[in-house]
């Protein structure tokens, strides 16, 4: 048998590149799914009408190891500066209450 080498586990504090490897892998997509719960999901986008446009922008874009971070952070911009207002939540109804107070004075105004 050659010195330093044994059939046991690596010494303590050391690990295998593929450990190291899956440890990153690992790491990279908690950060892409942290970063889209929080410029997606949480901003009340429609989660649908997102994977549809990654889609759209990507052969199996939902699949986010098909994405670098840099490009997820690229295609989340495009899909949100696309968007006037989330779809769901406080913005919208508020938006939908104006629009309609609008509406309304609008047709009072054509009335009188």
């Amino acid at each position: 048998m050659v010195e330093g080498i044994t059939d046991s586990a690596p010494a303590m504090g050391t690990q295998e590149p593929e450990q190291i490897q899956e440890s990153e892998y690992e790491a990279g997509r908690r950060m892409k799914q942290a970063y889209l719960v929080e410029h997606v999901v949480n901003l009340g986008f429609d989660t649908t009408e997102f994977a549809a446009y990654m889609e759209y922008k990507r052969v199996d874009g939902t699949n986010i190891d098909n994405w670098s971070m840099e490009d997820l952070m690229a295609v989340v911009t495009d899909f949100t500066e696309t968007k006037n207002t989330p779809r769901t939540g406080a913005d919208t109804t508020a938006a939908a209450t104006k629009k309609q107070s609008k509406t309304k004075r609008e047709e009072k105004a054509v009335v009188d």
